[in-house]
């Protein structure tokens, strides 16, 4: 993912990966919706793969929370067929998608000059 320049609230994505031997290759362009602080960041996407997602905070203590992400997309024509084989590979990407915007988020806490 790259934030745009001259468009700080417009990324761009791509995934590639490899499945049944195949490489395969998507990206898009996605708007990043103004936040709702400490509470919800979402986006959607502008061209490309059509995809929309939000992840929310929920309190959990004084310095943790719970994190949800919500995700959809529409399957590109050519995954179809295997979009059911595909399911648990997106879920691990995901996933792993969250565990490294949690250790950015736990760096960045630590970054930030105590008060």
């Amino acid at each position: 993912m790259k934030v745009l320049k001259d468009k700080p609230d417009v990324s761009r994505w791509t995934l590639k990966y490899e499945v049944f031997g195949q490489d395969v290759e998507f990206s898009w362009l996605a708007r990043n919706m103004q936040p709702i602080p400490n509470q919800k960041i979402h986006w959607r996407s502008l061209e490309g793969l059509p995809n929309r997602g939000a992840v929310r905070f929920y309190p959990k203590g004084p310095s943790s929370c719970r994190i949800e992400l919500t995700v959809s997309y529409e399957v590109p024509q050519v995954l179809a067929p295997v979009a059911s084989a595909l399911k648990p590979f997106l879920e691990s990407l995901l996933l792993r998608g969250l565990d490294s915007f949690v250790t950015f988020a736990r760096e960045y806490q630590e970054s930030v000059p105590k008060s």
